[in-house]
């Protein structure tokens, strides 16, 4: 009996559920893929569920945001690298201001200076001659 009902529920309102996913993904598969799997869901506790409709929603809703948290923020994948900027002039602090007029004599290499990249004073710096 129950089973009858919802296969006739699936039948009268797949393509609501199916705009809802495709509104929360943004991809046709993988709207068919949410529904698919809030369907089966839903189908476990289908006795259980007195308003389907909203049940169904609020199921693609929370598995899409289970998914999202699951892949987290991914870059973006393209064909063209975007053009690097050039540095023209001394490097700047975090606070905007040019660095000390020292810092191309700076050879240390150490990592942990301004003009090493990591924004303190270069114990090894040498003023110019």
């Amino acid at each position: 009996m129950a089973e009858d009902g919802f296969r006739e529920f699936v039948q009268l309102r797949y393509g609501e559920l199916l705009r809802t996913a495709y509104l929360l993904t943004g991809s046709t598969h993988a709207a068919e893929d949410l529904v698919q799997s809030a369907l089966l869901k839903a189908y476990r506790r289908w006795d259980l569920v007195d308003d389907p409709m909203a049940y169904l929603r609020r199921a693609l809703v929370n598995q899409r945001t289970s998914v999202w948290r699951r892949i987290g923020s991914r870059e973006l994948l393209t064909g063209v690298l975007p053009e690097r900027g050039e540095q023209t002039g001394a490097p700047r602090t975090r606070s905007g201001t040019s660095c000390s007029p020292h810092w191309r004599s700076c050879r240390c290499a150490c990592g942990r200076c301004w003009c090493c990249g990591t924004g303190k004073t270069c114990p090894k710096r040498t003023p110019p001659r």
